[in-house]
């Protein structure tokens, strides 16, 4: 075989061998990606489930000791805010640990005493591009209105962020309404 027919013919054979390789190699990040780092992604991490959770099992307790009072606030980042939004301005926003924490304290008083909390997290969670998760959640909530038990369902939004390495909830807006719109 003349000179330039080998130069050749090793050129293109390893540059065939260079394309197969890439394209296996791209094959295979491509379906690791599609197949672990993207579901991770969309997956809420582990703590985010266990707030909400928690801040359910929170709002039902009877009779809340401090370390129940600790706990409910622990739940929170210092800046955090609830809303009822069905509610009439001022007396439906509670802003930062202080506010949040009275609530709390008032949520086994008089009628409309909180007999039972249930947050289901509706579709994937929302990471947004600070950094923070967002969320959607159906809750039933059974009251005591005077001796009557009264049961409510609504959508809930959720705002999480994480505080010193930890997650924590920086909003939590209820009785919001439609949940089909509420990720957009």
């Amino acid at each position: 075989m003349p000179a330039w027919q080998k130069s050749w013919w090793s050129v293109g054979t390893s540059g065939w061998i260079s394309l197969v390789t890439s394209a296996a190699v791209g094959a295979v990040v491509g379906a690791l990606v599609s197949s672990v780092v993207i579901p991770w992604l969309k997956a809420p991490p582990q703590e985010i489930g266990d707030l909400i959770a928690k801040e359910a099992s929170e709002a039902e307790l009877q009779h809340q000791s401090e370390s129940d009072v600790e706990a409910y606030a622990n739940l929170f980042a210092d800046d955090a805010v609830i809303v009822n939004v069905q509610a009439p301005a001022p007396n439906n926003t509670w802003r930062r640990t202080a506010a949040i924490v009275d609530r709390f304290r008032h949520l086994q008083d008089g009628p409309g005493r909180v007999i039972s909390v249930k947050h289901e997290l509706l579709g994937d969670v929302k990471w947004l591009s600070d950094g923070t998760i967002l969320a959607v959640t159906i809750s039933s909530v059974e009251l005591d209105t005077g001796g009557v038990r009264e049961a409510h369902e609504g959508f809930e939004v959720w705002k999480f962020k994480k505080v010193q390495g930890h997650w924590k909830i920086a909003s939590f807006r209820f009785n919001v309404g439609e949940g089909s719109a509420l990720l957009r």
